[in-house]
């Protein structure tokens, strides 16, 4: 199974997600990749309908805030998008997220309910 790669914060030990230089929480710039298992629970989700051309391959597509098991949180997509409330335990995996205008897949994390 593979990880995902956040950034843990050597100075507070905040975890967080890629794309930033300094720590959200101290302000510091001792951030370290972080590798955790791709599981955790929704702490919020909304479901989108009107979607833009790139995801228009799924008919909804749920959002949710995911707490993970090895701490930090993430914002991905759910599927099956009626499959989750708050508190659903849930486990990642990698797929095509959308496709651009010219077939180019993007690939991104995606959770699933836990079984």
């Amino acid at each position: 199974m593979s990880e995902i790669e956040l950034l843990k914060c050597e100075n507070c030990k905040t975890i967080q997600y890629p794309g930033r230089k300094r720590c959200k929480k101290c302000k510091s710039f001792d951030l370290k990749p972080f590798m955790c298992k791709p599981s955790g629970k929704v702490i919020t989700h909304t479901t989108c309908s009107a979607l833009p051309e790139s995801i228009k391959h799924h008919k909804n597509v749920t959002f949710a805030i995911i707490d993970l098991d090895d701490g930090g949180r993430i914002l991905s997509q759910v599927w099956p998008s009626d499959s989750v409330e708050i508190g659903t335990n849930v486990v990642g995996y990698e797929d095509v997220i959308s496709i651009q205008s010219n077939g180019t897949e993007n690939i991104g994390w995606v959770f699933k309910p836990a079984v």
